[in-house]
C-alpha cells in the first residue's frame, strides 16, 4: 500500500497537469472567440459601410416637395431647341398652380380625411419605426417606405442590399422627420393619375374644392385612387367608386370611423368635376416621342412629377411652316377659299411656294397627312407636323404598308452584289422563274431592255422583281433591318410590309449621310447597330443640374460610301424619272434633290421622301383606317409630293444649291444605252454612267449589230448573194424570252434563216461536206469533202475574208492527188481576225475547166469572258439561318453563249443557255469553291475560280 504522502503528492501533481491543459484550453478558446468577435465587428463594419455608402440624404425630400424652392412644385416643360417656346406642359391643365398643402395646427386637416389614407396605404403607421416585419418576412410597403423609394432610391435597382438601405432611411426618416411630416410630405407627393400630383391638386381637379372641404367619401375616394391612379373618377368612375367602398369598410376595420359614419358615407352621392380640356397642341406626337425617349433617362414617374426642364431638338418655325404646307395644300385641293394667314400666330410662309394640281376624284374627307423635317448629318427631329381627320396622334410612328418605298434597299443590295446603275435588266412579261408570277408596272407597260438607274427611277417593279429574285428576297430584309425597318419581311413585292414614316426618313438619312447611320443609342436598343432618331437635346432641373446634353450623335457605318453615292446618283437623276413623271414634275425644285415618290398598292398610303446634302423631309398622305365606306378610295401620291415640294422650297430657299459630293473610288465612263456596255459604232445611243472603281464594263455593246440582209428576201445574206442586194441593218440581239416583247413593241427582230435562194447545187465530185454552211469553227480547222472525177488534174483550197470576199488567201495547194469524202486541207486559223469568212474549193478538170465548192463560216478564237461579280474571291458571308446566297455571274461573247454551268466544290449546280446566269443556293457553313464554265457556239471555253467562306 502506498504511503498517504506519496498519495497525497501524485494527486497534487495530477491537478496541476490537469490545470495547465485547462489554462492552455481556456487561452486558446479567448483567442478564438476574440478571433471571431473583431471578425464579425470588422465584417459589421465593412457591411454597414457598404450599406450606407451614398445613401441619400432625407434632407432630399424637403427640397423637393416644400416651398419655395421645391422641384416638385414647379411642372416639367418641354421647349424647341433654344428653349425659349414652351411645347408642352406635363400638368394636368385644370391645375393653375401646384400649392403645398401643410398639415399642422396652422392649416387644419380634417382627420377623417388623414384616417382614410391610413387605413388604406399603412394602418399601423403611427405606431411602427418606418417598417413592418411580420414572421421574418417584409409586409406591403409603409408609407414611410413608398415615400423613401419615389422620392430617394428610385434610381437603385431592386435587390436585398436596397431592401436593407430602405429600411435603414425609413427609420432615420421616423425618427428625425416624425410621422405626422412623413404623411405631409407623402400626401404632397402621392399621385393620382391624369397628370395630377399631391391631394392639394387631386381635390381640385377631381372635386373642385380644396383638402380641408372634402367630405368623407370624398377623401376616402381620394385615398383609393393615390393606391391606383388609374381607376380615377375621370377615367373609370364606376371603378373608382367601387374602391371607395373598400377604404370605408377598411376605416371602420381598423376602428378609425363607425359603421353608421361609413353607411352614410357610402350613401352621400359623389359629384365630380368635369375634365377640363387641354388645349391644342400643335406639336403633341412630337413631345409624346420626346416623353418616351426621356423615359429612356429618367423613370416617367420621375421626371413627370414635375422639376425639368427639356430642350427638344424642334426647330419652331419649321414646325410651323410645316402645318401651314399642309392646310393650305388640303384647303386649295378641296377648293376652300379660307386658306390659312397666319399658324398659331406666326405668318403662314409655305403658301406662296406650295404648287397644287388637279384630282381625278374629290379629296376624300378621311385624308390624313404627316410632314417630317431631318436633319441626317446630326440625326435630330426639326418638326414632326400630322394633319389627323380621326385625331389619333402618332401616324408618324404608325407602321403602314410601304409598297414601292423598299426598291432603293432592293437595289442597294444589289450594288454589294456586283450590280450598278448601267446593269441591263429586261422589263418584259416573261419571267424565267416559274414559281414567281410577273409583277406589273405602275404604268402597265414593258419597256423591253432598260439601265437598272432606269427601271428604280421609274419603278418598273416586273424588271425590278427579276433582280430581286437574284439577289435573293432575305438579303434584302436584313439590308432594310440593318437600316432600322425591323418590320419589313416577305413579300417585299409588291406590297413592301410596314414601316413608319420616321423609320422611313432615318433608313433613307443614311444614304443621305453617306451611307452612316446617325442617331442616338439608348438602353433598351436591341442590337449594336440600333440608333433611334433624336428629340432630346438637354434635360436639366430647376436647380440647374444637367442630366443629359446631347453633343455629338452615334454614328455606325452601315453601307460603303461609294454603294451609298451610287444609289443618291440615281434617286437625284431627274431626266431619268420623265419616262414615268413627265417633265416638269413636283419633285424638281431647281436644285440637286435625291428623292423617291411610291406608294402601297391601293394606293391607301403615299409617300414621298427626298433629300439634299443639307435636309432631310418626307410626307405621308393617306386613309388611316380602314372602313368599309373607304375601301375604294385612292390616294394620289402627288399629294405627298406637293407636301414635300412645299416645304423643301422653303427650307432651302436661302440656301445656296449644293452638289451630292463624289466620294473617292467612283469613276464616269460612256456606255451605251441600255446594255451598259462600252459603245460600238452600232450604239444608238451613248450616256454617261458611274461605277465603283473596278466595275467598270471591258467588253463592247453586243445588244446592237449591224446584220446583212437580202432585201428581197428579208434574209440572212450569204456569199452567193448578189452584193447589190444586200443591205446592212442594226438591230437589236434579244434573248429568246423577249421574243413576245418584241413583236408586240413592233420591233424588227433579225432574220434567222440564211439566204439560200441562191446557194449552187452541190457538185457531185467538187464539194465540201466539213465544216457545214453557216458553220462557227475555230483553232485548226480540218477541211473535208471531195474532189476527183474521170477528168480530174487537181485542186487547191483558199479562204476569203467578209461576206463577199475581194481577195483570198490559198491554204492548201494544188494537189494532183483525188480525195473521195475525206481530208482535203487543215486551216489553221490563229492568226486570222474573226469573223465571217468563205471558204472555198477549186478544181481543175481537163480542158482548162474548173468547178467550185464554196461554204460560208464564221470564225471565232476568243473564248468567252467571264466575271463573278458576287461573292468576292476570299469574301467571309456570315451564315445566316434559312438564308440564300445568289451566286452570279456575268459572261459575254462575241459570238453567242452556248453553255454557262457552275461547279461549286466540283459539283455541278446549275446551267444555263441564256442570261441572266445566276442561280440561288442555301447557306451551309464552310469554305468554298466556285467554278464558272462557259462555252461559246465556236467551241471555244473558259472558266473562272475563285473561294469564300461561310461563317458564323
Amino acid at each position: 500500500m502506498k504511503q498517504v504522502n506519496q498519495i497525497i503528492r501524485q494527486r497534487s501533481r495530477r491537478r496541476k497537469q490537469r490545470s495547465a491543459a485547462n489554462s492552455t484550453l481556456g487561452l486558446g478558446l479567448a483567442g478564438t472567440i476574440s478571433l471571431v468577435v473583431v471578425t464579425i465587428i470588422i465584417a459589421t463594419t465593412w457591411f454597414y459601410a457598404s450599406l450606407t455608402k451614398d445613401l441619400p440624404s432625407i434632407n432630399t425630400i424637403p427640397a423637393l416637395l416644400e416651398p419655395p424652392d421645391g422641384l416638385y412644385l414647379k411642372p416639367t416643360i418641354i421647349f424647341d431647341r433654344t428653349g425659349t417656346h414652351p411645347l408642352t406642359i406635363l400638368e394636368n391643365p385644370a391645375i393653375q398652380k401646384r400649392e403645398y398643402l401643410y398639415i399642422d395646427e396652422d392649416h387644419p386637416l380634417p382627420q377623417y380625411v388623414i384616417d382614410a389614407f391610413v387605413a388604406q396605404l399603412d394602418p399601423t403607421f403611427w405606431s411602427h419605426p418606418g417598417f413592418i416585419v411580420r414572421n421574418w418576412k417584409t409586409t406591403t410597403p409603409t408609407i414611410t417606405q413608398q415615400l423613401i423609394d419615389k422620392l430617394l432610391l428610385w434610381d437603385e435597382p431592386s435587390s436585398w442590399k436596397r431592401e436593407l438601405r430602405e429600411k435603414l432611411l425609413a427609420i432615420q426618416l421616423t425618427q428625425v422627420a416624425g410621422r405626422l411630416k412623413i404623411l405631409e410630405w407623402y400626401l404632397n407627393n402621392a399621385y393620382f393619375g391624369r397628370m395630377v400630383y399631391g391631394l392639394n391638386s387631386a381635390s381640385k381637379v377631381y372635386f373642385g374644392k380644396s383638402p380641408q372641404d372634402l367630405t368623407l367619401g370624398e377623401a376616402a375616394l381620394l385615398a383609393a385612387v393615390s393606391e391606383a391612379p388609374a381607376l380615377n373618377p375621370h377615367d373609370t368612375p364606376k371603378a373608382a367608386i367601387e374602391r371607395q367602398q373598400i377604404v370605408l369598410d377598411n376605416m371602420v376595420e381598423y376602428g378609425f370611423i363607425s359603421k353608421e359614419d361609413a353607411q352614410n358615407a357610402k350613401k352621400q352621392p359623389l359629384a365630380f368635376s368635369q375634365p377640363t380640356p387641354r388645349k391644342e397642341e400643335f406639336t403633341k406626337s412630337f413631345t409624346d416621342f420626346v416623353e418616351n425617349q426621356v423615359a429612356e433617362i429618367i423613370p416617367p414617374e420621375i421626371f413627370r412629377h414635375g422639376g425639368f426642364q427639356i430642350i427638344s431638338t424642334l426647330d419652331y418655325n419649321l414646325q410651323v411652316q410645316a402645318i401651314c404646307t399642309q392646310r393650305t395644300l388640303l384647303s386649295r385641293l378641296s377648293e376652300n377659299t379660307d386658306e390659312p394667314e397666319k399658324i398659331y400666330g406666326y405668318p403662314c410662309e409655305t403658301g406662296r411656294l406650295i404648287q397644287t394640281f388637279p384630282l381625278q376624284s374629290p379629296l376624300p374627307e378621311s385624308l390624313s397627312t404627316d410632314i417630317i423635317v431631318y436633319n441626317q448629318n446630326t440625326g435630330e427631329i426639326l418638326a414632326m407636323a400630322e394633319h389627323n381627320t380621326e385625331k389619333n396622334p402618332h401616324i408618324s410612328t404608325i407602321e403602314r404598308p410601304v409598297g414601292n418605298m423598299t426598291t432603293p434597299f432592293i437595289m442597294l443590295t444589289a450594288f454589294t452584289r456586283g450590280y450598278n446603275p448601267a446593269s441591263l435588266v429586261w422589263d418584259i412579261p416573261e419571267n424565267t422563274l416559274e414559281t414567281q408570277p410577273t409583277i406589273s408596272n405602275p404604268d402597265g407597260k414593258y419597256h423591253g431592255p432598260i439601265r437598272l438607274r432606269i427601271a428604280f427611277a421609274n419603278d418598273y417593279l416586273n424588271a425590278i422583281s427579276k433582280v430581286l429574285q437574284q439577289i435573293g428576297e432575305n438579303n434584302v430584309i436584313i439590308t432594310s433591318q440593318r437600316l432600322g425597318l425591323k418590320s419589313i419581311h416577305s413579300p417585299l413585292l409588291p406590297k413592301g410590309e410596314s414601316a413608319s414614316l420616321l423609320q422611313l426618313i432615318q433608313a433613307y438619312g443614311t444614304l443621305a449621310n453617306q451611307g452612316e447611320f446617325v442617331g442616338w443609342k439608348s438602353d433598351s436598343s436591341i442590337s449594336e447597330e440600333q440608333l433611334e432618331p433624336i428629340s432630346v437635346k438637354e434635360i436639366i432641373d430647376y436647380s440647374g443640374n444637367i442630366w443629359l446634353q446631347q453633343n455629338e450623335p452615334e454614328k455606325i457605318p452601315i453601307l460603303s460610301q461609294q454603294i451609298s453615292y451610287l444609289l443618291t446618283n440615281v434617286l437625284s437623276d431627274e431626266v431619268a424619272k420623265w419616262q414615268s413623271l413627265g417633265h416638269p414634275n413636283l419633285l424638281e425644285i431647281g436644285r440637286p434633290t435625291a428623292v423617291k415618290i411610291g406608294n402601297s398598292p391601293d394606293f391607301k398610303n403615299t409617300w414621298t421622301i427626298g433629300y439634299t446634302p443639307q435636309i432631310i423631309i418626307g410626307a405621308w398622305a393617306g386613309i388611316p383606317s380602314e372602313v368599309e365606306e373607304q375601301q375604294h378610295l385612292e390616294i394620289s401620291p402627288k399629294i405627298s409630293a406637293a407636301l414635300w415640294r412645299g416645304m423643301m422650297q422653303y427650307i432651302t430657299q436661302d440656301l445656296p444649291p449644293a452638289n451630292f459630293p463624289e466620294p473617292p473610288g467612283i469613276s464616269t465612263i460612256r456606255v451605251c444605252d441600255p446594255s451598259g456596255m462600252l459603245p460600238t459604232a452600232e450604239c444608238p445611243t451613248v450616256v454617261n454612267e458611274i461605277f465603283i472603281y473596278g466595275n467598270e464594263p471591258t467588253q463592247y455593246d453586243k445588244l446592237f449589230q449591224k446584220i446583212r440582209v437580202n432585201r428581197e428576201t428579208n434574209r440572212l445574206a450569204t456569199v452567193f448573194t448578189p452584193p447589190e442586194l444586200i443591205d446592212e441593218i442594226t438591230y437589236m440581239i434579244a434573248p429568246p424570252e423577249a421574243s413576245e416583247w418584241m413583236k408586240a413593241s413592233g420591233l424588227e427582230t433579225p432574220p434567222t434563216e440564211y439566204d439560200v435562194i441562191y446557194i449552187p447545187e452541190t457538185i457531185p465530185h467538187s464539194n465540201i461536206t466539213s465544216p457545214k454552211m453557216f458553220d462557227f469553227v475555230n483553232g485548226k480547222v480540218d477541211i473535208r469533202g471531195t474532189a476527183n472525177g474521170s477528168d480530174f488534174i487537181s485542186y487547191r483550197v483558199q479562204v476569203g475574208k467578209g461576206l463577199n470576199p475581194t481577195s483570198w488567201i490559198l491554204i492548201k495547194k494544188d494537189s494532183h492527188t483525188p480525195v473521195n469524202n475525206g481530208h482535203l486541207a487543215t486551216w489553221n486559223t490563229e492568226d486570222y481576225e474573226e469573223g465571217l469568212y468563205a471558204i472555198q474549193l477549186i478544181v481543175l478538170r481537163k480542158g482548162q475547166h474548173l468547178d467550185t465548192a464554196t461554204i460560208q463560216i464564221t470564225l471565232d478564237n476568243e473564248p468567252p469572258v467571264i466575271s463573278i461579280p458576287y461573292p468576292e474571291n476570299g469574301e467571309n458571308i456570315p451564315y445566316q439561318t434559312g438564308g440564300t446566297l445568289t451566286l452570279r455571274a456575268d459572261v459575254s461573247d462575241n459570238t453567242g453563249i452556248a453553255q454557262v454551268r457552275f461547279y461549286l466544290n466540283a459539283k455541278l449546280l446549275d446551267s444555263f443557255t441564256f442570261s441572266p446566269y445566276a442561280t440561288p443556293w442555301k447557306m451551309e457553313l464552310g469554305d468554298y469553291q466556285l467554278r464558272v464554265v462557259a462555252k461559246d457556239l465556236a467551241g471555244n471555253s473558259s472558266e473562272t475560280i475563285l473561294h469564300f467562306n461561310i461563317v458564323k
